[in-house]
């Protein structure tokens, strides 16, 4: 794949904040409150000179052969309006300490949110109505739906894509118990809002009347005239903006949509805590923290498109099978372009709920949620001389349906799908999170070494004795991890090329051991049983989970470690000397293997995912 990114932006954020505290008797109030306007101007396009993609298959067996030949598979150019974002946030909140006892102390507080919602300077953005009857339908006769709006319009009013939320009331709860003078409970409660930059659907530029990519038609694939000599013959569509055609663009394109009534994400968490001071500059903690997220935002890739394909063919068409793809006359021809612009179209596109489009991709929905429990213990240990020591350990499960904001980030850190594979069946995608870890042990440690001017050892020493014994420094830190669950996929199937489905994942045979016995370096050209999968049917799906909790990539065993040693020169002069060594045992941790079915490398290790050990001097002189 070769692609061009250009994002050329302007942010400019003005933000008025107030806080006041008041202490009054046993109670210390905080409130306070927030407004901020965000000015964004942006044009930006993933594949502003082109994106290609070469594979085998269509005009040679090697995707090299068809690069050297010129011949991508598929390719598409994205062109953009510049636009002029805003949004308006404010907040509200009242915070109260109260100091019931000389052990007991509560905590509990308010804020209101009001997180805004985008506008376009010049109204150029538009809403998705899923049940509104599109004016297509009326002139060709068909009970079409689906109406894309523009802003500030008959069709729909208001300037915002979002609906307005007014009822966003975050409360929060906590209290600490001293038992004794050593022993300590501590509890906490709060609910979150997600700051409305990362929760607010993408910005207007996303909106199809400013950003447009045109489709590649396979027949011209398939006839050799898709060339990357001259990719685009037809020449390059541009966005049509708020002009009264705006929706005749549309038709028979893959467009990039706002629902204006969508839920807002929150997150909630809690904890409880018990600390116990043992003595000796020795203390333990140990607690339960949970939190749960609802109505998460995604951004899940589908099709190769950002988003989540609303346009996908309902599940009971399925069972149609190869009849899906018989050609049948079009009656969008002669009214609307790109992949409706033939004579004759699959049957199954006329089947879509939005057949007027090629796809219809939901800029950012909000069907995520996640649940997270662990168990947590924290021992440190402050020695003489400075030298502390500190040992974390963490036992959790971390369960999901959606694992990040950005498809792509998931798909490149742990070979997720980013998305659902099938929309009308989003429980199935429930499962472990593909950043799900078990177990984490750390231990960190700052030792002052016992040698020289005042130590317990050579403690006499001075003169160039001095200069080389006093003042070394032991530091480290040493991490045991639980490996990432696998992810698998399934190679693309004629749903997911053709009508909308999601990236497929295999099915698992029954009762088939997954497992594979043996060291990680014995199992690097099959890290797993990769008899247990198979492909799934090409016009249904796969029943593996969305990550399997049963089969993971190699974990973390790592130790760093510097070596440091100050020499005092002069009362106001020292000189600083540094060895740090990481990785220091050269340990390999393997990436995870290769979880695409039938890719050629299927449960392969082809990677490595630490560094080698890296060891690098450092000498300071302080004056």
């Amino acid at each position: 794949m070769f692609m061009d990114v250009t994002q050329v932006s302007f942010d400019n954020i003005l933000a008025l904040t107030g806080n006041m505290t008041k202490i009054t008797g046993r109670h210390t109030l905080k409130w306070g409150g927030e407004w901020r306007y965000t000015n964004y101007s942006n044009i930006g396009a993933n594949t502003a000179a082109g994106g290609f993609l070469f594979t085998p298959g269509i005009y040679t067996g090697n995707q090299w052969a068809n690069l050297l030949l010129g011949l991508p598979t598929n390719g598409n150019i994205t062109t953009t309006k510049e636009t002029g974002d805003r949004m308006h946030y404010g907040g509200l909140y009242l915070m109260d300490t109260f100091q019931l006892s000389r052990k007991l102390t509560l905590n509990g507080g308010l804020r209101w949110e009001q997180p805004g919602a985008f506008t376009e300077e010049h109204d150029l953005n538009t809403v998705f109505l899923p049940s509104a009857t599109d004016p297509l339908g009326t002139t060709l006769g068909l009970p079409l739906h689906g109406l894309l709006a523009l802003v500030d319009s008959s069709a729909y009013g208001p300037r915002q894509d979002q609906d307005l939320k007014w009822d966003l009331f975050s409360p929060r709860l906590g209290f600490a118990y001293r038992f004794t003078g050593t022993t300590v409970v501590k509890g906490g409660f709060g609910l979150s809002y997600l700051p409305s930059n990362s929760s607010a659907p993408q910005s207007p530029i996303t909106s199809a009347v400013n950003a447009i990519t045109p489709p590649q038609v396979f027949p011209a694939i398939a006839a050799g005239q898709f060339v990357l000599a001259n990719p685009f013959p037809q020449g390059l569509l541009q966005p049509v903006g708020r002009a009264a055609n705006y929706l005749q663009e549309q038709y028979g394109q893959a467009i990039a949509v706002q629902i204006p009534a969508n839920k807002y994400p929150y997150a909630t968490q809690w904890n409880f805590t018990l600390g116990q001071e043992l003595g000796q500059g020795t203390s333990l903690e140990a607690g339960y923290v949970g939190s749960k997220g609802t109505h998460l935002p995604t951004n899940a890739s589908t099709n190769g498109v950002g988003g989540m394909n609303l346009d996908q063919l309902p599940d009971q068409y399925d069972s149609m099978g190869a009849a899906l793809t018989n050609m049948v006359p079009n009656p969008f021809f002669g009214h609307a372009g790109g992949t409706l612009s033939a004579p004759v179209v699959y049957a199954g596109q006329l089947l879509l709920p939005y057949p007027q489009y090629q796809s219809v991709m939901q800029n950012r929905d909000y069907w995520g949620s996640s649940i997270y429990h662990a168990l947590q213990a924290r021992l440190q240990k402050r020695l003489k001389q400075g030298s502390n020591l500190q040992v974390a350990y963490t036992w959790s499960k971390l369960i999901s349906d959606v694992d990040s904001l950005y498809g792509f980030v998931e798909e490149a850190t742990i070979g997720g799908s980013g998305g659902p594979q099938d929309i009308y069946n989003l429980k199935a995608e429930r499962s472990i999170s593909s950043f799900d870890v078990p177990q984490r042990l750390q231990i960190s440690y700052n030792l002052v070494l016992p040698f020289g001017k005042g130590q317990k050892y050579l403690s006499g020493v001075h003169g160039v004795a001095d200069a080389l014994l006093s003042g070394w420094g032991l530091n480290g830190i040493t991490t045991f991890q639980s490996g990432f669950p696998l992810a698998f996929q399934a190679q693309a199937t004629v749903l997911s090329n053709d009508f909308g489905a999601g990236t497929p994942r295999p099915n698992m045979v029954a009762g088939c051991n997954q497992a594979v016995a043996g060291s990680a370096e014995s199992r690097i050209n099959e890290w797993f049983n990769t008899a247990c999968f198979t492909e799934p049917n090409p016009y249904g799906f796969g029943n593996a989970p969305r990550v399997n909790s049963n089969l993971r990539a190699q974990g973390i065993n790592n130790f760093d470690v510097s070596f440091a040693k100050k020499t005092a020169i002069r009362e106001r002069t020292s000189l600083e000397f540094r060895a740090e060594f990481f990785n220091i045992f050269n340990r390999v941790q393997f990436a995870a293997p290769n979880t695409v079915l039938d890719s050629g490398l299927f449960g392969q290790v082809t990677a490595q995912a630490n560094l080698p050990r890296i060891v690098q001097f450092a000498l300071r002189l302080s004056f």
